[in-house]
């Protein structure tokens, strides 16, 4: 239960995605509203900003069994450390680029975040099957980068 002082809603706000959880009042509440049209104001205005709200974003989902399940158990320091690099290093991908390839038999030199946008898995056939949106906000390749192994999927966006 939230209490007075908590805070809900940011990681949505903060990437752009659907929210995690359904918040309901258990009885007469007062709130503050940010709205994704005033943060995105603030964050042109003051850019120096950007990198550690995105950080602030992102630990929260790596901690999360839901998103990113082989990180479960990790300490929010570690998670931290970790959003922090993956907040200096943000990607963009084109159209039909290859994120994971299972064809190659090596194993990922990245796993991906998904923020916006959506990618599909092809199995050995090569059918693409849309399997992730933001929708369903998960980690891309994270088990077979931790794991040192090559994916059992190609997966594109």
């Amino acid at each position: 239960m939230l209490k007075s002082g908590a805070c809900f809603g940011e990681v949505s706000l903060l990437i752009d995605t659907k929210r995690m959880a359904t918040c309901r009042a258990m009885d007469y509440c007062e709130l503050y509203a940010l709205t994704r049209a005033d943060l995105e104001e603030l964050l042109d205005r003051f850019p120096e900003n950007r990198f550690s709200v995105a950080a602030s974003a992102l630990a929260p989902l790596l901690r999360s069994d839901t998103v990113c399940p082989a990180l479960r158990g990790i300490s929010e320091e570690d998670a931290e450390r970790l959003a922090r690099r993956m907040a200096q290093q943000p990607v963009e991908i084109i159209d039909g680029a290859v994120l994971c390839d299972s064809r190659t038999g090596n194993p990922p030199v990245s796993a991906f975040l998904i923020k916006s946008g959506q990618v599909a898995a092809e199995g050995p056939d090569e059918t693409p099957e849309p399997v992730l949106d933001m929708e369903d906000l998960r980690c891309v390749g994270l088990v077979e980068l931790l794991a040192g192994v090559a994916p059992l999927h190609t997966v594109r966006e």
